[in-house]
């Protein structure tokens, strides 16, 4: 079987999912962490995280990234949109004060830039 077939351009990247199979496979028959590793052509503590992450939580996919919590809500981005369309003639003021919430400029214009307005 070849590892590399499905591998990702930047070996540093994440794992595939044809990758995270393979290694619980080659963990399952009995290879150790640093066999794994030369096998696959990863380093040993990313195959040692993974495998044990694993293991602990029973999920093989990828936990979610975590971050701060966007200030607008699904609702207010809707808002907003749907007034910057209505009057395209409006300040970014206008705009803002009619949010009803307090954003920044820079978030408004963020979350419109997004949504190609």
């Amino acid at each position: 079987m070849n590892f590399n077939q499905h591998s990702n351009p930047n070996e540093n990247g994440p794992i595939t999912l044809y990758q995270r199979g393979y290694i619980m496979a080659l963990h399952d028959l009995g290879h150790s962490f640093g066999e794994i590793a030369k096998i696959t052509g990863r380093s040993k503590t990313l195959i040692s995280n993974f495998v044990n992450r694993v293991l602990t939580t029973g999920e093989i996919e990828p936990r979610t990234s975590t971050g701060r919590p966007r200030k607008l809500s699904a609702q207010a981005v809707r808002a907003t949109i749907r007034s910057a369309l209505r009057d395209r003639q409006q300040s970014w003021e206008e705009l803002r004060l009619g949010m009803g919430e307090k954003v920044s400029m820079s978030t408004i214009k963020r979350t419109l830039r997004e949504h190609n307005i």
